[in-house]
């Protein structure tokens, strides 16, 4: 099953749930997603472009709840909405790989030849990997890596 169906068929449970504040975050969250498909072709929207969106919305929502960091009630009531949504988010994101997972791929798959590493490297991380690293470290891992 897909990522958008997932999302979806969580999104009608909590609406039989009544859930109403979870299923505006899904409705959301598939209304946007669903976008990047249709807009490509009115196809299904991939697992990758939805961990975009995903992500793009995870980074407002905290950087939403950020700016409601005082002391008063209705501050702090507004930051926790802007937590559970932080929360709901990262329940559908991948697991983000550690520098040393991202070392023992590289290690294993790839140290025959330094020309081109990085280039290669990053590709086959896109390619098998999406969503679950950070770009800097996999560059990071393989300049150190090319320095041994």
């Amino acid at each position: 099953m897909s990522l958008i169906q997932s999302i979806k068929q969580d999104q009608l449970a909590a609406r039989k749930a009544s859930k109403t504040r979870l299923a505006s975050i899904l409705t959301t969250l598939i209304g946007e997603a669903e976008m990047k498909g249709f807009d490509d072709g009115k196809r299904e929207t991939t697992d990758t472009e939805v961990i975009t969106v995903l992500k793009k919305f995870h980074v407002n929502a905290v950087a939403n709840a950020q700016l409601f960091n005082h002391r008063n009630i209705q501050s702090q009531a507004t930051r926790q909405g802007y937590l559970e949504e932080v929360a709901v988010y990262e329940s559908y994101m991948p697991k983000q790989m550690t520098e040393a997972e991202i070392t023992n791929v590289i290690e294993r798959h790839f140290i025959t030849t330094t020309q081109g590493l990085k280039g290669i490297v990053m590709r086959y991380f896109k390619e098998n990997y999406a969503g679950q690293y950070d770009g800097k470290v996999v560059s990071s891992v393989v300049d150190n890596l090319i320095g041994k």
